[in-house]
């Protein structure tokens, strides 16, 4: 959709645009420099076909006034409203990150310490606003955004398009506002039941979303999802599906997930309450910075896995490093470290794509790179061209061919696994990452995948052990979302999972969704996703040999 701004188009003889950073239905955001403060804002413009419409016009007003009347730490602030003939728009403070829900994507998944320590204070955010008399009705994880703050990400509660005071008379009886897997039984009959449990509502399917990779209720429209609430007798607790979770957290989250609005907490503020009194939440939701060490001046921590976390350091000489730390209660883990550490570095001194390790006490660490991994830079940038993707694929699959050909499988390939690294001369390396997982976490590698269960081998989930053929499938997953920016297999809890694997016929077809896409490259991609392992490729160095042909039929030959 064509913006109706350009770079260098000033609005109200205040406001240069340098660019646009979002889009919706209704309005666009812009990148500002506000001429008169010198600062960089981000302003929020009604778009053109909209302006004469006044009742479109009057709500995005009354969002503007609602969300500058709440001035709270967790609220993205609005400074500033204009209406200058057709022209308006709201002025907002400008915000570095990214949306709840491409964070988890890119972090595949949440455990209860990180989900409480974004989600709480949203709930804080929204008690305020229910002080206020005011009702968000969307809260969802892509209107919570997590801004960058040093080395903190700080939530903050965005989009109040469909808000509305507890005394306004804007909203209509049949009107439907909101998003349906978010909105509670007495929202979807009609908006003016709009209260404050269906916030708490709503933050109750959000920490169910976060915990579980899934929604309460299942619904792709408003009949199915109406029919299936009337049908619910309560939405199932966390521990029945097989997220592993406190009791605690389970009963609050049960709690906000009533069909009866008057059996949830009444508002926010006692769901706040009810939060902080979770045993360890303090000391788990606290700051990700933790005491440095004596051989470290810094210790940050970026990623929790299963039996791992993940931490930035930098040593008293000043050398920067990644390095994750496993239970020390897993059997062995130092000689099978010590092994998986050799053979890695092994296949690093022939092949560039593949990160060397050097192993320490409980863990491993590595050579802090410059870069993202794949998974963060399709949530910040889309899906990738098929001619990018087939030659960062090349690459990986010539690492995977050389791990193999040394008797060392991956066990753990998805997209936080591969690393895209930034070379001092701008040329981007793909780098694979933490190999044979399954080997260091035995028996609960599938129970604690988590969101990375859409990437494993359907074979895994009947108790097989890991072979070449696994990793052929993970690699076909990673390429097949590259291509789409789609997963063929959601379901992020090995009950669920089972039971998708059990009903799915057959992987999609790429091409389905990439037009562009070449039968040669589709084809690849098939015999890499075959649900039966036996007609799959029988090596990762066939799947190699054949992205190279791809490679040189588009060159003409």
């Amino acid at each position: 959709m064509e913006a109706d701004y350009k770079s260098g188009d000033v609005l109200s003889d205040r406001y240069l645009i340098d660019s646009v950073i979002g889009a919706g239905g209704m309005a666009t955001v812009y990148r500002c420099n506000d001429m008169r403060l010198d600062m960089t804002v981000a302003i929020k413009v009604l778009r053109r076909q909209f302006r004469t419409q006044a009742t479109v016009v009057q709500r995005f007003l009354r969002e503007a006034k609602l969300q500058a009347k709440l001035r709270h730490p967790n609220i993205v602030q609005v400074t500033n409203i204009e209406e200058h003939g057709e022209l308006t728009y709201m002025v907002m403070e400008l915000l570095k990150g990214m949306p709840l829900d491409g964070y988890v994507q890119a972090k595949r998944g949440l455990d209860e310490a990180e989900a409480l320590s974004l989600v709480v204070p949203i709930v804080d955010a929204l008690a305020f606003a229910h002080r206020q008399e005011i009702v968000h009705r969307d809260v969802k994880p892509s209107n919570i955004f997590l801004a960058e703050q040093g080395r903190s990400l700080v939530p903050k509660l965005m989009d109040f398009g469909v808000a509305r005071e507890l005394d306004a008379s804007i909203t209509t009886a049949n009107t439907l506002l909101g998003t349906l897997p978010y909105m509670s039984f007495e929202l979807v009959q009609s908006a003016r039941n709009a209260s404050p449990a269906s916030d708490v509502y709503a933050i109750g399917v959000t920490l169910f979303e976060l915990l579980a990779g899934r929604f309460p209720v299942l619904g792709s429209t408003l009949q199915e999802y109406v029919f299936a609430m009337m049908e619910l007798v309560e939405a199932p607790p966390l521990s029945s599906i097989g997220v592993q979770v406190s009791a605690e957290t389970d009963a609050i989250i049960a709690r906000c997930l009533r069909k009866d609005a008057s059996e949830r907490y009444l508002n926010c503020a006692e769901l706040l309450e009810a939060l902080q009194k979770v045993p360890g939440r303090a000391q788990k939701a606290a700051s990700s910075v933790a005491p440095a060490p004596e051989s470290f001046t810094e210790r940050v921590e970026i990623g929790q896995g299963p039996a791992a976390n993940v931490f930035h350091c930098v040593d008293r000489e000043g050398k920067a490093f990644t390095l994750k730390e496993f239970d020390p209660n897993i059997p062995g883990l130092q000689p099978l470290l010590h092994s998986i550490a050799s053979r890695q570095n092994e296949i690093a001194a022939v092949c560039p794509f593949v990160q060397t390790t050097e192993v320490v006490p409980n863990g491993v660490k590595s050579p802090r790179l410059d870069g993202q991994t794949l998974a963060a830079m399709l949530v910040s940038y889309g899906r990738f061209d098929p001619d990018y993707t087939l030659e960062l694929y090349i690459r990986l699959a010539d690492a995977l061919r050389i791990s193999h050909s040394r008797e060392l499988l991956h066990g753990h390939l998805h997209l936080g696994n591969i690393f895209l690294a930034q070379q001092p001369d701008g040329v981007v390396t793909p780098m694979l990452m933490d190999f044979d997982h399954l080997s260091v976490l035995g028996e609960r590698a599938l129970v604690k995948r988590g969101t990375s269960l859409p990437f494993c081998a359907p074979e895994l989930g009947g108790g097989h052990p890991p072979t070449p053929a696994c990793d052929i499938f993970s690699f076909g997953i990673c390429m097949f979302f590259t291509l789409t920016g789609k997963l063929p297999i959601h379901s992020t809890n090995l009950i669920g999972w089972r039971q998708e694997v059990a009903a799915l016929g057959a992987i999609p077809n790429a091409r389905e969704f990439v037009p562009e896409l070449s039968e040669d490259l589709s084809k690849v991609l098939g015999w890499c996703l075959s649900l039966a392992p036996a007609a799959r490729y029988l090596d990762v160095s066939e799947v190699h040999r054949d992205l190279l042909a791809v490679r040189l039929s588009k060159l003409g030959y």
